[in-house]
């Protein structure tokens, strides 16, 4: 009989370079649980806190896993701190990021120690394996690596990442030097793939969270809390469509950022096996194969689950019979189609004969449809759901959707295109009578493939994609015509005395290779229609050609309605092939009547579509109806709570957007989530109901935008925002996030908004030729800086690997056994995790004992003051006048003030050796008047939130605040008393050295981008303006970084460093600027 054998690990008690957690304990005891309570022979060892180091984990994987056999199941259920680890060179041909992903063991970050890698859980599952048992791995924990422990914006959910790391791991040093011995072999080095079924929390972009009310990890207590009511019949397949929807609604009543639970199965593993090897009830979904022209074809394809990145290809388990328990053999899909893949069985099949497919490997992510309506209706469509063999969608809550909405109207369920959108079937309950639930099912089907065929592409094609350019071309009401350039389109649905003029336009393609190309144009309803519009070639040559949506009348004219609401979106997709396109099959029927695209007569008939090499192109066209006009008199919006002034000379038509649902979050402003990932930017609404809150607002037929130069578009909004947050109006012009305009909060807590300019969008064109059609989109987001450890001296405790944590205790012994101490003080801009970041790149770990950082106040406080706060905290850990230490300070920008006026003024001379300043204004700097001061912060922050979201939040708080200068800002104004007496005072016995920044100099990566933002923001009129033709680092002139000292201080030194302000300590060139310091004589 077979035999579980399990093998749990909770880590909580981690020490306080790594972070401790609060639930995985919890999360162990609920595992022990479910297995005492459904499989009371299972055979159970529990490693908890003290007791999971390195060592023991990997002994008791082999000894006490290793006693499963054939048939025997063997599950590893791991809930703790996840990170990723820069992998041994020698192993990054296997993975294009050269990471690996590991499980933080209690003692991983102790001495020469490591974490538990995947690549060595691949070793250990091959060894595993050879007994031939059911494996399944559970890892509740994040491999995402995002630098530190913490609380992630609340008291609500932790975070299960701790930092990453950065130096190579030694080849030798996975699993006692198994990979290094293949080496010495003479063998090529191989991570082993085992048969075996992994759960992962998230995916590598994501935190996988806990619950800090009931100290519980949200993946492991949906996991199994779906596994008992599933019990011990449910199929992994199913197990991942449940649990991973229960973590999303989870993760929503916290209101956090998503989690997505992974289940991938590896070497052939069975997804719709039952868990630990039961007997799954659920039926599986059966597809057709035979063989045509020499290929085996399987009639089932994207649309039906396979992954179209063949670097994971699918597995289908093939049958003589549809209906019998043994297998012919397998296959793997070897080219994907919509609806028909070529696949490349492992045995001889005959020629002649018909085989029937299963797909084995785990199913794509379900559609979640929100249920709005009572609990026995809700019961009963659920268990048709999991009775509909290949069923793709399932029901959650209302918010947590990604896909239409069920709501019960009285007698009447009614399927709703999204969250308060049209109706699109409606089916009568009758008092929850049979057959009501199988009517819905095809519909909830039909949306869910509507949506697989919309995320539809080819990741990797032979065809170059920037070889074929679609443009359309909009045809005006005076029958002018306007060429959009890029594929986000916004089209303005105008008044005409008692009527609307539809907006319509004409698609044209080109073709820049060297051969025929095929395509077909799809359109995506909002009521789940796919109807091919055009089906034709391009020749090659590069000339635009106008597809034809009408080919018996020769048109080619899209005319667009707006049947419902104040916006529309209709999504367009073009399908390019080297073959003629014939077998996708993609044409769906509506479930409504919304054709939502009209040609001039009729909409064409076209031919199905394509198979061999081909890829997608996405074309999103928006129409918004206008609400309202700017001009001479004063625009109210949102109930109110947006208000714009009148303008005498500027003109334009207003429209508003509110923002999508996830899976329907589309285009310019799903790449703008997307930009914006790793900042502490969120998206910001005003009032609204039923998923309609506004998030954007657009200006659309803009005519005089030059007159803002002298005379700026002012607004008002009245949003509401809690304590420490910011309003930010954010644009992005194809290639960068951009401000929207000046920004502050005023005294009734307001965010006003001043426009001066129109952003160029991407290529130059003038606002006629702008890809948003003469318009501007104006984003709403929020920021949020939380304030901690402020007026702190604290050690920060490097690990080997280069990662730190701070603490406060015990620092005066740490000080008591050092030499060489090094003292970290940030600007006004950030805090000293950013400059602690570059301390082991630099090589400081070799050069100082112990590293100490200064946090601070750098708003309100004076410069003396925080000077005299520095002063005290150094002397209460043993580092005051005469100490007998070798300190140095490194200061950025305002930092070297603090320290500079702590050395001159307040006798810190006779406490530090060496002062290293980075950027530091030591003449003034256009910070300290505040309109120079304004477009200084506009400059760093559009740089912070595309090149350095450390210092975007920071930088964002400040121009948000007020228009008023702070007292530091005030003080590095160039006159001001603070710099005079400062720089007349005497010359200190005190090594000097400046690291002076240029941004002319720096050499931004390949591709980047940095040099066009630059220009964008400020280089020309905005920087002469600051800098006067003078050098400068982005915030100070070269000359105010430098002048002065020398004379005063003959042991100052000068490193001039290509880099800018914000990236002294993470660019390759101010790294190699910080190791020509001389920092010990």
């Amino acid at each position: 009989m077979a035999k579980i054998y399990a093998l749990l690990v909770g880590i909580n008690d981690y020490p306080g370079n790594v972070g401790k957690l609060q639930g995985c304990l919890n999360d162990i005891a609920n595992v022990e649980d479910y297995l005492s309570d459904f499989y009371s022979d299972a055979a159970v060892v529990a490693l908890r806190d003290g007791d999971a180091t390195y060592a023991n984990v990997i002994a008791q994987f082999r000894q006490h896993l290793g006693q499963a056999g054939k048939d025997d199941v063997a599950l590893l259920h791991y809930c703790g701190h996840g990170a990723r680890a820069t992998s041994s060179l020698e192993l990054r041909e296997f993975d294009r990021d050269n990471r690996d992903e590991g499980l933080v063991c209690i003692d991983s970050r102790e001495g020469d120690n490591f974490d538990l890698a995947d690549k060595e859980l691949a070793l250990l599952l091959r060894e595993l394996s050879a007994r031939e048992p059911h494996i399944t791995v559970v890892l509740d924990c994040c491999n995402s690596g995002s630098g530190t422990r913490m609380v992630e914006d609340g008291p609500q959910a932790g975070v299960r990442t701790t930092a990453s790391t950065y130096p190579p791991r030694p080849l030798a040093s996975y699993l006692e030097g198994q990979f290094a011995s293949m080496l010495a072999r003479g063998e090529p080095l191989n991570i082993p793939a085992s048969r075996h079924l992994l759960m992962a929390a998230c995916d590598r972009s994501q935190t996988a969270k806990e619950d800090l009310d009931t100290h519980q990890g949200f993946f492991t207590t949906a996991l199994y809390d779906v596994l008992r009511r599933g019990g011990e019949s449910i199929a992994y397949a199913d197990l991942f469509v449940r649990s991973r929807a229960a973590v999303r609604r989870a993760i929503r009543d916290k209101n956090k950022t998503p989690q997505d639970p992974q289940f991938e199965g590896y070497a052939g593993f069975d997804a719709y096996s039952g868990f630990l090897g039961g007997a799954a009830k659920k039926a599986r979904p059966t597809y057709s194969v035979y063989q045509s022209e020499g290929q085996w074809l399987a009639e089932c394809g994207a649309l039906q689950g396979i992954s179209t990145d063949l670097a994971t290809p699918v597995t289908l388990t093939l049958r003589e019979d549809a209906s019998d328990e043994r297998a012919a053999g397998t296959a793997v899909a070897t080219r994907v189609g919509a609806q028909t893949s070529v696949i490349k069985p492992d045995f001889d099949p005959k020629p002649e004969a018909r085989y029937w497919a299963e797909i084995t490997s785990m199913p794509p992510a379900p559609m979640l449809v929100a249920f709005v309506g009572p609990d026995d209706v809700r019961a009963a469509l659920e268990a048709a759901l999991a009775d509909t063999p290949g069923s793709a969608a399932v029901l959650t809550d209302e918010g947590a959707g990604d896909g239409p909405l069920l709501r019960v109207t009285g007698e009447a369920l009614q399927l709703e295109a999204k969250a308060g959108g049209p109706v699109v079937g409606s089916v009568p309950i009758n008092g929850l009578s049979s057959g009501w639930a199988a009517t819905m099912l095809p519909r909830l089907e039909h949306a869910a493939q509507w949506q697989r065929a919309l995320r539809l592409d080819n990741p990797k094609p032979e065809l170059d994609r920037e070889k074929v350019e679609v443009r359309f071309v909009e045809t005006r009401a005076d029958g002018t015509e306007l060429a959009h350039e890029g594929l986000e389109i916004s089209l303005a649905y105008r008044r005409k005395d008692d009527g609307w003029i539809k907006p319509r336009g004409k698609l044209t393609i080109a073709n820049r290779t060297a051969q025929v190309l095929n395509y077909a144009l799809l359109h995506f309803s909002e009521d789940f229609g796919v109807t091919p519009l055009a089906n034709d070639q391009i020749a090659p040559g590069g000339e635009f050609q106008t597809i034809l949506i009408d080919a018996a009348k020769n048109s080619a004219m899209m005319n667009f309605t707006l049947d419902h609401g104040d916006e529309g979106l209709e999504r367009l997709k073009i399908i390019v092939s080297t073959e003629r396109i014939d077998d996708f099959r993609l044409a769906m029927a509506p479930l409504n009547n919304d054709r939502g695209i009209l040609s001039d007569s009729e909409v064409a008939e076209a031919e199905k579509i394509a198979k061999d090499d081909w890829f997608a192109v996405d074309v999103n066209i928006h129409i918004t109806r206008q609400l309202d006009a700017v001009g001479a008199a004063p625009v109210s919006l949102a109930d109110g709570q947006i208000e714009i002034l009148p303008h005498a000379e500027f003109t334009a038509q207003v429209a508003l957007g509110t923002a999508p649902e996830p899976a329907r979050a589309a285009g310019d402003y799903a790449r703008l989530l997307d930009r914006l990932g790793g900042t502490s930017l969120a998206p910001a609404t005003l009032g609204g109901s039923r998923g309609a809150a506004v998030h954007s607002i657009e200006l659309n037929d803009i005519a005089n935008p030059e007159a803002l130069a002298d005379n700026p578009l002012q607004m008002r909004i009245a949003a509401s925002l809690q304590e420490g947050e910011t309003l930010v109006p954010l644009v992005h012009d194809g290639q960068h996030v951009l401000l929207a305009g000046d920004f502050w909060r005023d005294d009734t807590g307001a965010t006003n908004i001043s426009i001066d300019h129109i952003p160029a969008m991407v290529g130059g064109q003038d606002i006629d030729q702008r890809s948003v059609g003469s318009a501007l989109k104006l984003y709403l987001f929020k920021t949020y800086l939380g304030i901690s450890s402020v007026n702190s001296l604290r050690l920060a405790e490097f690990a080997p690997d280069g990662t730190f944590t701070y603490r406060t205790d015990p620092i005066a012994e740490q000080i008591a056994q050092a030499r060489n101490v090094l003292v970290v003080v940030h600007g006004i801009i950030g805090d000293t995790k950013a400059l602690l970041g570059g301390v082991p790149a630099a090589g400081l770990l070799d050069k100082f004992d112990c590293v100490l950082a200064y946090d601070y106040e750098n708003l309100a406080t004076p410069i003396g003051e925080t000077a005299q706060g520095l002063k005290l905290d150094l002397e209460k850990v043993g580092l005051g006048a005469d100490n007998g230490k070798n300190v140095t300070i490194l200061a950025h920008s305002m930092g070297g003030l603090v320290s500079r006026q702590f050395i001159e003024r307040e006798g810190g001379d006779r406490v530090v050796n060496h002062l290293v300043m980075c950027g530091t204004p030591n003449q003034g700097s256009p910070f300290g008047r505040i309109d120079s001061a304004r477009k200084v912060l506009e400059v760093l922050a559009t740089i912070g939130v595309n090149f350095a979201p450390q210092f975007c939040g920071p930088a964002l708080m400040l121009l948000g605040r007020s228009r008023k200068l702070t007292p530091t800002l005030e003080q590095m104004n160039p006159d001001s008393v603070f710099l005079s007496e400062l720089n007349s005072g005497g010359a200190p016995n005190v090594r000097y050295t400046i690291l002076a920044g240029d941004v002319d100099r720096y050499k931004d990566p390949p591709g980047s981008g940095f040099g066009d933002l630059v220009t964008k923001v400020g280089r020309g009129p905005v920087f002469d303006a600051l800098f006067g033709n003078r050098s400068n680092d982005i915030a100070v002139t070269v000359d105010s970084i430098v002048a002065g000292l020398p004379t005063r201080n003959a042991a100052t030194l000068r490193i001039d460093a290509a880099c800018h302000h914000l990236n002294y300590f993470t660019d390759p060139a101010g790294i190699a600027a910080l190791k020509q310091v001389a920092w010990q004589t």
